[in-house]
């Protein structure tokens, strides 16, 4: 009897569904199904950690996003100062702990120590970073284009040899020096106010036609041999001294209270036009002439070691003004060595106008 319960067990059919499958294909279907959706929830998942760690990054890795990055190879002392508002965080680069500071108007130092010189990947994120100077560090590479808030930079290096700033259109002041550029757009920087540019000698022309808005431009210490400010109306002050330029016209720069064009090589020098001018440096130029009688408010002019013989410089001092200026001087400065005719001018012309010879201690 057991033999044949078994055997009858055994020989059980199957139980058939309307639609012909049987209840064990159904079991094995289902068991197939959940696997399917397990493994491809699995992938989802995996996908979406991939994301992640794409758009926020890791600490030390240098990437994700960010407002400014920058690479460095710096081996010690380190010190970024931002400007802002909101909080800031900074990432050096080499997986220690992230920095937060509060943001305001005056400048906040970061500052951290490198145990050793390595090439490092530095990422700053904020809610409003307005501001950054990184001058004094060893920056090979600067990206501060998604960081379109920005309106003061100043950065400087000499392995620097490239800089996008189109995107930067909220830029007033921008201070650039010390670098390997061959090339500044500005051209997308049309709210600039106040622009400098030192010590990047591989520069040899630089386009200001879109900067209308400039007050203030100081460029010394590249190649340029011109450049045309004849669209930067609103200047008052003009400081190009230490290029190469053989030519320089201020004619439309009537509103100009300063001029320094020093170390040039320049032949001649038209600011007839500038009766505003209070302060005209030109000296180490070619000059052989010089005429000031529309420039009734200078008090201070320095065109030493040009090449203004006697006759030259009698006649410049005759063109000088007699007015009073009252400006906290006591007097009216002018510094003529090194010139041709400086031994034996008369110096009188001018003294009688109330100017007084000035000289440089070398």
């Amino acid at each position: 009897m057991e033999k044949n319960r078994n055997l009858d067990r055994v020989m059980e059919p199957e139980t058939i569904s309307k639609n012909g499958a049987s209840s064990k294909s159904r079991m094995s279907r289902g068991n197939i199904l959940s696997k399917s959706k397990f493994a491809l929830l699995h992938v989802l998942a995996g996908v979406l950690m991939i994301l992640t760690l794409t758009v926020f990054g890791c600490s030390g890795s240098g990437g994700g996003s960010y407002k400014i990055k920058m690479t460095t190879e710096s081996g010690g002392y380190i010190s970024l100062h931002l400007t802002g508002t909101g909080i800031a965080t900074i990432d050096w680069g080499d997986g220690s702990e992230k920095v937060s500071l509060t943001l305001h108007e005056y400048r906040v130092d970061f500052i951290y120590t490198y145990p050793s010189a390595s090439i490092r990947t530095i990422t700053i994120n904020g809610d409003m970073i307005t501001g950054l100077d990184c001058s004094s560090e060893d920056i090979i590479s600067l990206d501060v284009s998604k960081n379109t808030e920005l309106a003061y930079l100043k950065c400087g290096d000499y392995q620097l040899t490239s800089l996008d700033l189109s995107k930067n259109t909220a830029l007033k002041m921008l201070e650039l020096g010390g670098s390997q550029l061959t090339n500044i757009d500005l051209s997308k920087n049309t709210a600039l106010k106040s622009l400098t540019i030192s010590s990047i000698p591989l520069i040899t022309s630089l386009d200001l036609s879109k900067n209308t808005e400039l007050t203030e431009l100081s460029i010394g210490g590249t190649s340029l041999t011109s450049l045309d400010v004849s669209k930067n109306i609103a200047l008052t002050e003009l400081r190009i001294g230490v290029n190469q330029l053989a030519s320089l016209d201020v004619s439309k720069n009537t509103a100009l209270l300063f001029l320094n064009c020093e170390r040039n090589q320049l032949t001649s020098l038209d600011v007839s036009k500038n009766t505003a001018l209070k302060y005209l440096t030109c000296n180490y130029n070619q000059l052989t002439n010089l005429d000031l009688r529309n420039n009734l408010e200078l008090f201070v002019l320095d065109c030493e070691s040009n090449q203004l013989t006697t006759n030259a410089l009698n006649a410049l001092f005759g063109t000088l003004h007699s007015n009073t200026i009252n400006v906290g001087v006591s007097s009216k400065m002018i510094f003529i060595d090194s010139n041709p005719g400086s031994r034996d001018c008369d110096r009188s012309i001018a003294e009688s106008k109330g100017w007084k010879f000035e000289w440089k201690r070398r």
